[in-house]
Protein backbone atom coordinates (compact mmCIF):
# COMPACT_ATOMS: atom_id res chain seq x y z
CA UNK A 1 0.00 0.00 0.00
CA UNK A 2 1.25 3.45 -0.86
CA UNK A 3 1.76 6.22 1.69
CA UNK A 4 -1.33 7.89 0.25
CA UNK A 5 -3.64 4.90 0.72
CA UNK A 6 -6.32 6.18 3.01
CA UNK A 7 -9.53 4.98 4.56
CA UNK A 8 -12.65 6.73 3.29
CA UNK A 9 -14.90 7.57 6.17
CA UNK A 10 -18.68 7.60 6.39
CA UNK A 11 -20.45 9.94 8.78
CA UNK A 12 -21.50 8.34 12.08
CA UNK A 13 -22.82 9.60 15.39
CA UNK A 14 -19.42 9.23 17.09
CA UNK A 15 -16.88 11.70 15.70
CA UNK A 16 -18.47 11.32 12.22
CA UNK A 17 -16.00 8.52 11.52
CA UNK A 18 -16.65 5.01 10.23
CA UNK A 19 -14.36 3.02 7.96
CA UNK A 20 -16.07 2.51 4.60
CA UNK A 21 -13.54 1.50 1.98
CA UNK A 22 -9.87 1.78 1.10
CA UNK A 23 -9.11 4.20 -1.70
CA UNK A 24 -5.99 5.98 -2.93
CA UNK A 25 -6.21 9.73 -2.33
CA UNK A 26 -3.84 12.49 -1.32
CA UNK A 27 -3.79 13.94 2.18
CA UNK A 28 -5.45 17.08 0.84
CA UNK A 29 -8.24 15.06 -0.77
CA UNK A 30 -8.73 13.04 2.41
CA UNK A 31 -8.94 16.23 4.49
CA UNK A 32 -11.53 17.64 2.10
CA UNK A 33 -13.58 14.41 2.30
CA UNK A 34 -13.47 14.63 6.09
CA UNK A 35 -14.53 18.28 6.12
CA UNK A 36 -17.30 17.60 3.58
CA UNK A 37 -18.75 14.99 5.95
CA UNK A 38 -19.33 17.63 8.65
CA UNK A 39 -22.73 19.28 8.96
CA UNK A 40 -23.17 22.83 7.71
CA UNK A 41 -23.46 23.95 11.33
CA UNK A 42 -19.98 22.64 12.23
CA UNK A 43 -17.68 25.01 14.09
CA UNK A 44 -13.95 25.56 13.60
CA UNK A 45 -13.42 23.38 16.66
CA UNK A 46 -15.50 20.60 15.07
CA UNK A 47 -13.45 20.78 11.87
CA UNK A 48 -10.09 20.76 13.67
CA UNK A 49 -11.19 17.90 15.93
CA UNK A 50 -12.44 15.82 12.98
CA UNK A 51 -9.10 16.25 11.17
CA UNK A 52 -7.16 15.46 14.35
CA UNK A 53 -9.13 12.26 15.01
CA UNK A 54 -8.85 11.24 11.35
CA UNK A 55 -5.06 11.64 11.44
CA UNK A 56 -4.78 9.61 14.65
CA UNK A 57 -6.96 6.81 13.23
CA UNK A 58 -4.91 6.75 10.02
CA UNK A 59 -1.65 6.59 11.99
CA UNK A 60 -3.01 3.76 14.13
CA UNK A 61 -4.12 1.79 11.07
CA UNK A 62 -0.69 2.23 9.48
CA UNK A 63 0.98 1.09 12.70
CA UNK A 64 -1.25 -2.00 12.69
CA UNK A 65 -0.30 -2.76 9.07
CA UNK A 66 3.37 -2.36 10.05
CA UNK A 67 2.97 -4.79 12.94
CA UNK A 68 3.46 -2.10 15.58
CA UNK A 69 0.79 -3.49 17.90
CA UNK A 70 0.56 -5.05 21.35
CA UNK A 71 -1.78 -7.74 22.58
CA UNK A 72 -4.77 -6.85 24.73
CA UNK A 73 -3.11 -8.62 27.65
CA UNK A 74 0.09 -6.58 27.30
CA UNK A 75 -1.90 -3.36 26.96
CA UNK A 76 -3.80 -4.12 30.16
CA UNK A 77 -0.52 -4.79 31.97
CA UNK A 78 0.80 -1.41 30.80
CA UNK A 79 -2.34 0.37 31.96
CA UNK A 80 -2.94 -1.47 35.20
CA UNK A 81 0.57 -2.55 36.06
CA UNK A 82 0.52 -5.35 38.61
CA UNK A 83 -2.87 -4.31 40.02
CA UNK A 84 -4.55 -7.38 38.53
Amino acid sequence: MSDYTKIRLMKTAFCDIFMLEVIDVSVKQEALLTLDSLPETATWDDAIYALYVKQKVMRGLQDARDGKTVSHEDAMKRVLGNAR
